[in-house]
């Protein structure tokens, strides 16, 4: 009777593998099809394998340039599979990427169901093996991308930095920064912080949400709170929830009329 149980249950564990093996193959095809495509450079091929939303918000120009930041994805010699989940019309997919050189990267997709066909609709990398900047973060293009950061100690109107200063001057009441994120999503977070590089030491990080979707800015500003700022170089770091990030080296200088007292002190001694 035992092996009749033991027998049953074996039949209905290999039953709900296979329905499962089943239910999920389709989006291994998919992610399977879009390597295939990139491995022979035909991006427009890969394009068509995301959904409709992942290309509003991401162009194909936006996509090449994603496909050039992460060379794991360019020389990806074979991908390897070991997490699928499928509920409802959504689903998500977790591998590796093994590239020619031998780097493994981890990668994970998103899918949904578009007339009854399965689209990505994000793409997670996990670069660990492979040749990327780190700069450019983990990077889910689908979600957002930093195009640019301006610091300057001067805003518009509006409270955005119009043009960039690589020299702020030390008696600067405020630093100014303004972040531009192509193709957000949202309810993505930004997250900026200030770096004096000779010590080390922060002010912020400050975040701000990303409320609506698509091309957006986002505007930050640091408080100094002695009269004059530390002269010396100085770096903004931003990061998103989405895993990009980015970083903007400038200076703060001694003003002209700071500089003109050392002369004339200089010339008492």
């Amino acid at each position: 009777m035992w092996k009749k149980i033991l027998l049953g249950v074996g039949a209905f564990v290999v039953l709900v593998i296979t329905l499962v093996l089943l239910l999920t193959s389709s989006i291994t095809d998919v992610a399977n099809k879009q390597m295939e495509a990139l491995r022979k450079g035909d991006l427009v091929t890969a394009y068509s394998y995301t959904s409709k939303d992942f290309q509003g918000y991401t162009s194909l120009a936006d996509f090449k340039k994603f496909f050039d930041k992460f060379p794991s994805l360019k020389n990806n010699k074979k991908a390897s599979w070991s997490e699928r989940k499928v509920e409802n019309n959504t689903g998500i997919l977790k591998g590796s990427l093994t590239s020619n050189d031998g780097a493994v990267t981890p990668i994970e997709f998103h899918f949904v169901r578009e007339n009854s066909e399965w689209k990505i609709i994000g793409i997670q990398l996990q670069p660990t093996g492979a040749q990327v900047s780190p700069s450019q973060g983990t990077g889910d293009v689908s979600f957002g991308e930093i195009y640019q950061v301006l610091v300057s100690d001067a805003q518009n109107r509006s409270g955005s930095v119009d043009a960039a200063k690589t020299v702020i001057p030390s008696k600067a009441p405020k630093v100014f920064v303004t972040v531009y994120v192509l193709h957000a999503k949202a309810g993505v977070k930004v997250t900026a912080e200030m770096v004096r590089m000779e010590n080390g030491a922060k002010i912020g990080p400050s975040e701000a949400t990303i409320t609506q979707s698509g091309n957006v800015m986002r505007d930050f500003s640091f408080t100094n709170a002695a009269s004059l700022w530390p002269v010396g170089d100085y770096k903004i770091n931003i990061t998103t929830s989405n895993n990009q990030s980015a970083s903007v080296n400038f200076k703060i200088g001694a003003t002209q009329e700071k500089s003109f007292q050392s002369k004339k002190h200089r010339r008492h001694r």
